[in-house]
């Protein structure tokens, strides 16, 4: 089994958006080559294109749709997930689509490392706003552990909770500011 570099998408785009980025980032036009699961509604693609350090091998991207649970311990909730052997400019492809599309990348699946990735906004009107749970996520994962984000997003949820732990860092920070 060989190591991958991965990416998690927000927004749940489709393999047109995920071709289309390709084409906007690199100039290539992906081939959309399997497309697996009901007629209607697929939910695995693998998409081929030239690689953007070496264009004349060809990479293949695997494309999972609405993947939930498989990555907990970075993202909570439905995503899509991409896969790409880590060789040439996997890294260089992965963080174009976070950009494009907001998330995290994982360099190496062997190591399993993800880092948070902005979307970079532009005038591309067609992409929808990230949900504000996706911002908290991107931002608590720059400054916590992924894990200890996905744990301060649950207390958010709960407002009851949110609001007790807000009031115990208040006082936290009142008595070491004081004491400081």
């Amino acid at each position: 089994m060989g190591v991958d570099t991965k990416s998690i998408l927000f927004g749940k785009p489709n393999a047109t958006e995920i071709a289309q980025a390709v084409t906007e980032a690199f100039g290539f036009e992906p081939d959309i080559r399997l497309g697996f699961g009901n007629d209607e509604d697929p939910t695995y693609f693998i998409m081929t294109f030239p690689d953007t350090e070496d264009q004349t091998k060809a990479r293949q991207l695997n494309v999972h749709l609405d993947c939930e649970g498989d990555y907990a311990n970075v993202h909570e909730g439905k995503a899509t997930l991409c896969s790409l052997g880590m060789w040439g400019g996997s890294i260089e492809i992965m963080e174009a689509l976070a950009r494009k599309f907001g998330g995290f990348v994982c360099d190496s699946d062997f190591d399993g490392e993800w880092r948070p990735v902005d979307r970079v906004e532009n005038a591309d009107a067609s992409l929808a706003p990230l949900p504000p749970e996706a911002v908290l996520n991107l931002t608590l994962a720059k400054v916590v552990a992924p894990k200890a984000a996905l744990e301060i997003r649950k207390l958010v949820k709960d407002r009851e909770q949110f609001a007790k732990l807000m009031d115990a860092l208040d006082v936290y920070r009142s008595q070491t500011a004081a004491a400081a």
